[in-house]
C-alpha cells in the first residue's frame, strides 16, 4: 500500500477493469465464482480456459486490491504489462548499452542472465541479489527463516551511485517497495517484471505470451537477452 501511495506510475491488469466487484464476492461458491468473475470483466481466453475456483479467487482479490490502492493525484495509469512493451519499443535494450551504469535486483534464479550481463557490461553493471521466492531458496539450498532480514537489509543499503541511475528490478511483489526506496534516494526504478525472466528463455506468465504471441510456451528471440541486447535503439531516442 505504501508503494501504491508514493509510484508515480503503476499498471493495472485492463482484464480486470471495470465495475467494483459485489459484496461479498469471494463467498461465492466454487460452482459460480469463475463465471461471476467472467461475466463481469474481459477475462482473457487463455486464462478461461484454465480458470478454477482458486484462480477466480486470486484474480478477485486482485481486483479487490486495486479497489483499495491509495494513490498519488498525480499517478500515471498504464497497462500492467508495460515492462513487455518497454522491451519490445527497445526501451530496456537502450538502458543496457546506453546508460553510464545500471542497477539490477533480482534472484539467484536468473544468476545466467546476469553472469552475461557483467560479461558485457563490466563495471557499468551492479547487481543487488534479493531473495528468491521460499521454494525456490530452499532448492538451491538457501535458508527460508531469514529471507525477511534480507529484504530489510536490502531496503537498508540499496541505492543509486549517481543521481538518475536506474535500476531494473524484478522480484515479485517486493519489486514496489524497492522501486520506491530507490526513487526516493535519487534513482529511477523500473520494474522489468518477467522481462528478466524471457531475457533467461524462461517462459513464465503463460497467459502474457499467448496474449502477445500466440504462443504461451514459447519466449519470441527478440526477448531472449542476445536479441535485446542486438537492438540498436538509443536512450535519445526516447527524450
Amino acid at each position: 500500500m505504501k508503494a501504491a501511495r508514493h509510484s508515480e506510475i503503476i499498471g493495472l491488469r485492463s482484464d480486470l477493469l471495470g465495475p467494483d466487484l459485489p459484496k461479498g464476492f469471494l463467498d461465492l461458491p466454487d460452482d459460480r465464482i469463475g463465471c461471476e468473475l467472467c461475466s463481469l470483466y474481459p477475462i482473457r481466453e487463455v486464462e478461461k480456459r484454465a480458470m478454477t475456483p482458486e484462480k477466480a479467487r486470486r484474480l478477485a482479490e486482485t481486483r479487490l486490491a486495486i479497489e483499495s490502492f491509495p494513490t498519488r493525484p498525480d499517478t500515471i495509469f498504464t497497462n500492467a504489462w508495460m515492462h513487455v512493451d518497454l522491451a519490445e519499443a527497445g526501451f530496456i535494450s537502450a538502458v543496457l548499452n546506453g546508460a553510464g551504469s545500471v542497477a539490477i535486483v533480482t534472484s539467484s534464479v536468473r544468476k545466467n542472465v546476469v553472469g552475461q550481463l557483467a560479461s558485457k557490461m563490466g563495471q557499468r553493471l551492479r547487481y543487488f541479489e534479493c531473495p528468491a521466492y521460499p521454494w525456490e531458496d530452499r532448492e538451491s539450498g538457501g535458508n527460508h527463516a531469514h529471507i525477511w532480514r534480507r529484504w530489510q537489509d536490502l531496503l537498508a543499503y540499496i541505492e543509486p551511485s549517481r543521481p538518475g541511475q536506474p535500476l531494473l528490478i524484478s522480484a515479485g511483489i517486493w519489486t514496489k517497495a524497492v522501486a520506491t526506496v530507490f526513487r526516493d534516494r535519487g534513482g529511477v526504478a523500473i520494474d522489468l517484471g518477467s522481462v528478466m525472466d524471457y531475457l533467461d528463455g524462461a517462459a513464465t506468465r503463460p497467459p502474457v505470451l499467448a496474449t502477445y504471441y500466440g504462443n504461451p510456451k514459447l519466449v519470441p528471440n527478440h526477448l531472449k537477452l542476445e536479441g535485446i541486447l542486438s537492438r540498436e535503439k538509443r536512450l535519445e531516442d526516447f527524450c
